[in-house]
């Protein structure tokens, strides 16, 4: 048995319910990967009415991003540092000014929300130079911009900000969706394999992505040019350099050796599969094919 600790999922409100009933001791955390990508879909959205908001989209996720793994741990803190992209987008960096404007945001708010609280744990801006320098080659925001406020609304909306305080702890499943991509490459969706394929492709490529996650199996690294949906302009995408060749020439060497020696290891993937296994997803038996033809020529005759 496996002492569970904490529970890593999506934000599915069926799951946080079942983890605060079920099983109060185990600390639920959120994806901070798919946070983000939530938090890159509600921007993107906001591009079609507020077209300044899409120069900024990729900036305000990765804040979000380094906000999440910079923290410490602390909800507080990581809650202050996230909502502080506000007062970047406003070029605004000196403490002072910033408490001043901050009454400026109760005029923002919506009913009731909390949100953003006045700095406490955060002393100063974090950022370099260099994203000052970055930043004047885009339109800063001003407060009584239209574009501002959607963005306002968006960063302190109430659930995304209490689910933000679940990504405290940096816990990402982005190896996990690594593995998947690769998994694809040798199992496509597009096509059908047997169980028994299905289970050996899935190993080779379970060994191919330990043998990625190796710092010596990288080679190098390039970049390309790739269309970007959520930005809407082509980005350069960084491409990693693996040494995958090895660990394949050492499985066919090893093969070649075994029908040699006629050496047979029989495989056993019974552990690997779930059973019963089902024959159809929807749980109804295929009915005979004399069947469907009656059924086929007695609408034709109705008709």
């Amino acid at each position: 048995e496996l002492d569970v600790e904490i529970f890593v999922t999506d934000r599915h409100t069926g799951i946080g319910a079942m983890m605060r009933d079920s099983f109060p001791a185990v600390y639920h955390a959120f994806d901070v990967w798919h946070m983000a990508k939530s938090l890159q879909k509600k921007l993107t959205a906001c591009v079609k009415k507020h077209p300044k908001v899409g120069s900024w989209t990729r900036m305000l996720v990765r804040h979000f991003w380094w906000s999440c793994r910079e923290c410490k741990g602390n909800v507080d803190l990581l809650i202050e540092m996230f909502h502080s992209c506000l007062f970047h987008i406003l070029d605004i960096h000196n403490w002072g000014r910033r408490r001043k404007i901050h009454s400026q945001f109760g005029e923002l708010r919506v009913g009731s929300r909390p949100y953003p609280t006045k700095p406490v744990l955060m002393k100063q801006c974090y950022h370099t130079q260099h994203f000052l320098r970055e930043g004047r080659e885009i339109p800063w925001f001003n407060v009584e911009d239209e574009d501002f406020k959607a963005v306002f609304k968006i960063i302190t909306g109430t659930k995304f900000t209490n689910d933000a305080k679940k990504c405290s702890k940096f816990i990402h499943t982005g190896k996990l969706e690594s593995f998947h991509s690769l998994k694809l490459s040798y199992l496509p969706k597009s096509t059908g394999f047997t169980m028994t394929t299905t289970v050996i492709l899935t190993m080779i490529a379970a060994i191919q992505n330990n043998v990625y996650l190796k710092s010596e199996s990288k080679l190098g690294s390039y970049s390309i040019r790739q269309w970007s949906r959520a930005n809407k302009e082509y980005v350069l995408k960084e491409r990693t350099i693996y040494d995958d060749e090895t660990f394949k020439k050492k499985i066919l060497q090893e093969t070649f050796l075994n029908l040699s020696k006629k050496k047979v290891n029989n495989l056993c993937i019974s552990p690997y599969i779930r059973k019963p296994i089902p024959k159809t997803f929807h749980g109804k038996s295929a009915p005979s094919r004399e069947e469907l033809q009656a059924k086929k020529q007695s609408r034709l005759t109705q008709s």
